[in-house]
Protein backbone atom coordinates (compact mmCIF):
# COMPACT_ATOMS: atom_id res chain seq x y z
CA UNK A 1 0.00 0.00 0.00
CA UNK A 2 1.24 3.53 -0.69
CA UNK A 3 0.29 6.92 0.61
CA UNK A 4 -1.34 8.94 -0.73
CA UNK A 5 -1.94 6.78 -3.78
CA UNK A 6 -4.25 4.88 -1.45
CA UNK A 7 -6.57 2.31 -2.95
CA UNK A 8 -10.26 3.06 -2.98
CA UNK A 9 -10.83 -0.32 -1.38
CA UNK A 10 -8.98 0.79 1.76
CA UNK A 11 -11.05 3.98 2.05
CA UNK A 12 -14.19 1.98 1.45
CA UNK A 13 -13.31 -0.37 4.30
CA UNK A 14 -12.90 2.64 6.57
CA UNK A 15 -16.26 3.97 5.45
CA UNK A 16 -17.85 0.60 6.17
CA UNK A 17 -16.49 0.45 9.70
CA UNK A 18 -13.16 -1.33 9.30
CA UNK A 19 -11.30 -2.80 12.24
CA UNK A 20 -8.67 -0.88 14.21
CA UNK A 21 -5.84 -2.46 12.20
CA UNK A 22 -7.07 -0.74 9.05
CA UNK A 23 -7.15 2.61 10.85
CA UNK A 24 -3.62 2.00 12.11
CA UNK A 25 -2.51 1.39 8.50
CA UNK A 26 -4.30 4.55 7.38
CA UNK A 27 -2.56 6.59 10.09
CA UNK A 28 0.84 5.15 9.24
CA UNK A 29 0.33 6.04 5.56
CA UNK A 30 -1.12 9.50 5.99
CA UNK A 31 0.55 10.89 9.13
CA UNK A 32 3.93 11.83 7.55
CA UNK A 33 2.37 13.59 4.57
CA UNK A 34 -0.22 15.48 6.64
CA UNK A 35 2.63 16.63 8.87
CA UNK A 36 4.69 17.87 5.89
CA UNK A 37 1.60 19.51 4.38
CA UNK A 38 1.00 21.44 7.62
CA UNK A 39 4.66 22.46 7.67
CA UNK A 40 4.27 23.78 4.14
CA UNK A 41 1.39 25.89 5.41
CA UNK A 42 3.76 27.60 7.84
CA UNK A 43 3.48 25.63 11.09
CA UNK A 44 6.50 24.76 13.20
CA UNK A 45 7.23 21.12 14.01
CA UNK A 46 5.34 20.99 17.33
CA UNK A 47 2.29 22.73 15.90
CA UNK A 48 2.36 20.59 12.74
CA UNK A 49 2.41 17.48 14.92
CA UNK A 50 -0.55 18.82 16.89
CA UNK A 51 -2.40 19.60 13.65
CA UNK A 52 -1.68 16.13 12.28
CA UNK A 53 -3.19 14.48 15.34
CA UNK A 54 -6.27 16.67 15.05
CA UNK A 55 -6.69 16.00 11.34
CA UNK A 56 -6.52 12.24 11.82
CA UNK A 57 -9.10 12.48 14.59
CA UNK A 58 -11.38 14.60 12.39
CA UNK A 59 -11.08 12.02 9.62
CA UNK A 60 -12.07 9.23 12.02
CA UNK A 61 -15.01 11.29 13.32
CA UNK A 62 -16.16 12.11 9.78
CA UNK A 63 -16.07 8.47 8.68
CA UNK A 64 -18.13 7.53 11.72
CA UNK A 65 -20.77 10.24 11.22
CA UNK A 66 -20.92 11.03 7.50
CA UNK A 67 -18.04 9.76 5.32
CA UNK A 68 -16.59 12.17 2.73
CA UNK A 69 -16.88 11.66 -1.01
CA UNK A 70 -14.38 8.94 -1.93
CA UNK A 71 -14.43 9.50 -5.70
CA UNK A 72 -11.14 10.24 -7.47
CA UNK A 73 -9.61 13.49 -6.22
CA UNK A 74 -12.50 14.40 -3.91
CA UNK A 75 -11.13 12.69 -0.81
CA UNK A 76 -7.71 14.32 -1.23
CA UNK A 77 -9.31 17.71 -1.79
CA UNK A 78 -11.42 17.28 1.34
CA UNK A 79 -8.43 16.15 3.39
CA UNK A 80 -6.32 19.11 2.27
CA UNK A 81 -9.10 21.47 3.34
CA UNK A 82 -9.34 19.77 6.74
CA UNK A 83 -5.59 20.16 7.19
CA UNK A 84 -5.69 23.82 6.16
CA UNK A 85 -8.56 24.72 8.49
CA UNK A 86 -6.92 22.85 11.37
CA UNK A 87 -3.61 24.66 10.78
CA UNK A 88 -5.41 27.99 10.66
CA UNK A 89 -7.13 27.34 13.99
CA UNK A 90 -3.83 26.45 15.67
CA UNK A 91 -2.11 29.59 14.39
CA UNK A 92 -5.08 31.73 15.43
CA UNK A 93 -4.97 30.15 18.90
CA UNK A 94 -1.26 30.84 19.26
CA UNK A 95 -1.72 34.34 17.88
CA UNK A 96 -4.20 35.11 20.65
CA UNK A 97 -2.02 33.57 23.37
CA UNK A 98 1.37 34.86 22.26
CA UNK A 99 0.55 38.23 20.76
CA UNK A 100 1.49 39.40 17.27
CA UNK A 101 4.63 37.31 16.81
CA UNK A 102 2.91 35.01 14.30
CA UNK A 103 0.91 37.58 12.36
CA UNK A 104 2.96 37.03 9.23
CA UNK A 105 2.28 33.29 9.26
CA UNK A 106 -1.40 33.90 9.92
CA UNK A 107 -1.63 36.26 6.94
CA UNK A 108 0.20 33.75 4.76
CA UNK A 109 -2.20 30.95 5.70
CA UNK A 110 -5.24 33.17 5.19
CA UNK A 111 -3.95 33.98 1.72
CA UNK A 112 -4.08 30.29 0.85
CA UNK A 113 -7.62 29.93 2.19
CA UNK A 114 -9.73 30.12 -0.92
CA UNK A 115 -7.11 29.11 -3.47
CA UNK A 116 -8.10 25.52 -4.21
CA UNK A 117 -5.51 25.25 -7.01
CA UNK A 118 -2.71 26.22 -4.65
CA UNK A 119 -3.87 23.76 -2.02
CA UNK A 120 -4.04 20.96 -4.57
CA UNK A 121 -0.59 21.84 -5.89
CA UNK A 122 0.82 21.57 -2.36
CA UNK A 123 -0.99 18.29 -1.77
CA UNK A 124 0.22 16.94 -5.13
CA UNK A 125 3.78 17.74 -4.09
CA UNK A 126 3.32 15.60 -0.99
CA UNK A 127 1.86 12.84 -3.15
CA UNK A 128 4.97 12.83 -5.33
CA UNK A 129 7.28 12.72 -2.31
CA UNK A 130 5.34 9.85 -0.76
CA UNK A 131 5.19 7.95 -4.03
CA UNK A 132 8.93 8.29 -4.57
CA UNK A 133 9.68 7.16 -1.02
CA UNK A 134 7.46 4.10 -1.38
CA UNK A 135 9.10 3.13 -4.67
CA UNK A 136 12.61 3.86 -3.40
CA UNK A 137 12.09 1.75 -0.28
CA UNK A 138 10.96 -1.21 -2.36
CA UNK A 139 13.82 -0.88 -4.83
CA UNK A 140 16.35 -0.52 -2.02
CA UNK A 141 15.23 -3.83 -0.57
CA UNK A 142 16.27 -5.51 -3.82
CA UNK A 143 19.66 -3.81 -4.18
CA UNK A 144 23.04 -4.64 -2.73
CA UNK A 145 24.33 -2.02 -0.24
CA UNK A 146 27.01 -0.90 -2.71
CA UNK A 147 24.55 -0.36 -5.56
CA UNK A 148 22.18 1.59 -3.33
CA UNK A 149 25.04 3.68 -1.93
CA UNK A 150 26.13 4.55 -5.47
CA UNK A 151 22.63 5.81 -6.23
CA UNK A 152 21.95 7.54 -2.92
CA UNK A 153 25.28 9.32 -2.62
CA UNK A 154 25.21 10.67 -6.19
CA UNK A 155 21.50 11.28 -6.84
CA UNK A 156 20.27 12.18 -3.35
CA UNK A 157 23.33 13.55 -1.56
CA UNK A 158 24.61 15.21 -4.74
CA UNK A 159 28.17 13.98 -4.46
CA UNK A 160 30.35 13.45 -7.49
CA UNK A 161 30.61 10.06 -9.15
CA UNK A 162 34.39 10.15 -8.77
CA UNK A 163 34.21 10.72 -4.98
CA UNK A 164 31.73 7.92 -4.47
CA UNK A 165 33.67 5.55 -6.72
CA UNK A 166 36.81 6.12 -4.66
CA UNK A 167 34.99 5.46 -1.38
CA UNK A 168 33.31 2.31 -2.70
CA UNK A 169 36.50 1.05 -4.29
CA UNK A 170 34.99 0.72 -7.77
CA UNK A 171 35.31 2.51 -11.08
CA UNK A 172 33.32 5.61 -11.97
CA UNK A 173 31.63 3.57 -14.69
CA UNK A 174 30.30 1.10 -12.11
CA UNK A 175 28.88 3.93 -9.99
CA UNK A 176 27.26 5.52 -13.04
CA UNK A 177 25.74 2.20 -14.15
CA UNK A 178 24.46 1.45 -10.63
CA UNK A 179 22.85 4.85 -10.34
CA UNK A 180 21.19 4.55 -13.72
CA UNK A 181 19.88 1.07 -12.92
CA UNK A 182 18.33 2.17 -9.61
CA UNK A 183 16.77 5.27 -11.16
CA UNK A 184 15.24 3.17 -13.91
CA UNK A 185 13.76 0.74 -11.38
CA UNK A 186 12.31 3.54 -9.26
CA UNK A 187 10.73 5.25 -12.26
CA UNK A 188 9.26 1.98 -13.46
CA UNK A 189 7.79 1.23 -10.04
CA UNK A 190 6.36 4.75 -9.71
CA UNK A 191 4.60 4.28 -13.05
CA UNK A 192 3.19 0.94 -11.89
CA UNK A 193 1.93 2.46 -8.62
CA UNK A 194 0.31 5.35 -10.47
CA UNK A 195 -1.45 2.96 -12.85
CA UNK A 196 -2.60 0.86 -9.90
CA UNK A 197 -4.03 3.93 -8.18
CA UNK A 198 -5.88 4.97 -11.34
CA UNK A 199 -7.41 1.50 -11.65
CA UNK A 200 -8.47 1.55 -7.99
CA UNK A 201 -10.30 4.82 -8.44
CA UNK A 202 -12.28 3.47 -11.37
CA UNK A 203 -14.13 1.26 -8.90
CA UNK A 204 -17.58 2.30 -7.81
CA UNK A 205 -18.15 3.10 -4.17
Amino acid sequence: MVWPQTSLSMLTRLRDGAEQRCWDQFGALYRPAIFRFCRRLGLQDADADDATQRVLQQVADAFERRPPDLSAGRFRSWLSQVARHTSLKIIQRDHRHRGSGRSEVLQQLNAVAADEDQLQAMWAAEERVALYRRAAAEVRGNCTPAVWAAFEQTSVAGRSIEQVATELGVSAGVVYASRSRVLKRIRHLVEELMRSDTDDHRETV
